[in-house]
């Protein structure tokens, strides 16, 4: 629930509207005591989620934080339709990397945020090889999408280009710091940002909202949500360029 509650708040805080939440039926009193702007649905079942609501009602869809490797779960991921507007992130992608034939459900517009060690699991290309961004930009040209291929820096990758971002710093290396970056990317295709404008701009606003935040922490006591705290700053210094 904490991956979630990261992920919601942080596309709460990225302009949207409204956010809502899938959850277990045991998560609701976190979500709600933590985050009561965001309306949640929930599984007919406690622990861990049995299926997956259609996307037709959402702009955009982000999925992974939080959501588990019960065999319960990857049935229901197995079968889900995937949204045009899709971000994936955390366990989704090792769903992925474990089920090759589910790559036909990606669309250009669909969004890949691993590290490299996800990145490994689901391509088998290691960050330890000499030409590992070309590499993986050869596999986007094979399995058409956006890749933001999270790391010291940042690159996103599309079949025809390499981005690197240059905000951000190393304290960003810490647990729930993907989560965070899944909502705001939802959030920004949610509002109608193109699928790699959402993927510039949200790692971009991701990183400098780590770098302000250091005028209260340090690398070493950052943590996740700080960041999210600063994303109104980075927005009111960005705002004549939107």
């Amino acid at each position: 629930m904490g991956a979630i509650t990261l992920a919601a708040m942080a596309a709460m805080r990225s302009g949207c509207g409204k956010v809502t939440t899938f959850i277990p039926k045991s998560g609701n009193t976190m979500i709600q005591t933590v985050l009561p702007e965001v309306m949640s649905l929930f599984d007919e079942n406690e622990s861990h989620l049995t299926q997956f609501p259609t996307a037709t009602p959402y702009e955009a869809v982000g999925v992974g934080p939080g959501l588990g490797m019960h065999p319960n779960t990857i049935r229901a991921f197995n079968a889900w339709s995937f949204p045009k507007k899709l971000v994936i992130d955390a366990d989704a992608l090792h769903l992925l990397a474990e089920r090759p034939l589910l790559w036909a459900k990606m669309t250009t517009d669909t969004v890949l945020t691993p590290h490299a060690g996800e990145w490994e699991h689901l391509s088998s290309i290691s960050a330890n090889c000499t030409d590992y961004l070309i590499q993986s930009q050869q596999w986007v040209q094979q399995h058409p999408c956006i890749l933001v291929l999270k790391g010291a820096p940042t690159h996103i990758i599309t079949p025809t280009d390499i981005i690197k971002n240059t905000t951000g710093h190393c304290g960003q290396a810490t647990a729930g710091s993907g989560d965070t970056l899944t909502g705001l990317l939802t959030g920004l295709l949610a509002q109608g940002y193109s699928p790699i404008d959402a993927a510039c701009l949200g790692v971009y606003i991701h990183g400098r909202a780590a770098e302000l935040a250091l005028a209260e922490q340090s690398t070493e006591s950052f943590i996740a949500s700080d960041g999210i705290r600063y994303f109104g700053q980075v927005f009111k210094e960005i705002g004549a360029y939107l």
